[in-house]
């Protein structure tokens, strides 16, 4: 009887902490819209750290978005809800995009003028 008092207490522990962490995971679909195709993509918070301070390296995984294409992109926010994207290129020159809503936006649209769409 004690054992499976402890299986229930586990599990609703489990439930508890593991909704908070599925809280933070974010999915949305990334469209490069930016003239050239995307090596690499990188996210940092807006929040006023320096980029090289917490950088969240290649969203794409190592794949390359190229224009035109979209990508379906997963990562953990940590509850912070403006990020800024980095996109380098095949000559290893970069593009940015600041303040990003990543939290409400469910499709991010990179364009070749700077800006960004969001939907």
């Amino acid at each position: 009887m004690r054992k499976s008092a402890l299986a229930v207490l586990a599990l609703v522990i489990a439930l508890l902490f593991g909704g908070t962490a599925c809280a933070a995971a974010k999915y949305f679909t990334l469209v490069n819209n930016t003239g050239a195709d995307l090596y690499t993509v990188n996210l940092s918070p807006s929040t006023g750290y320096e980029w090289r301070d917490y950088v969240i390296g290649d969203i794409l995984d190592s794949k390359i978005l190229e224009y035109g294409e979209s990508a379906n992109v997963r990562f953990n926010t940590g509850g912070l809800r403006e990020w800024d994207i980095q996109a380098v290129f095949y000559d290893g020159t970069s593009a940015w995009w600041y303040n990003i809503d990543l939290i409400a936006s469910y499709t991010v649209t990179l364009n070749r003028d700077g800006t960004a769409d969001m939907e």
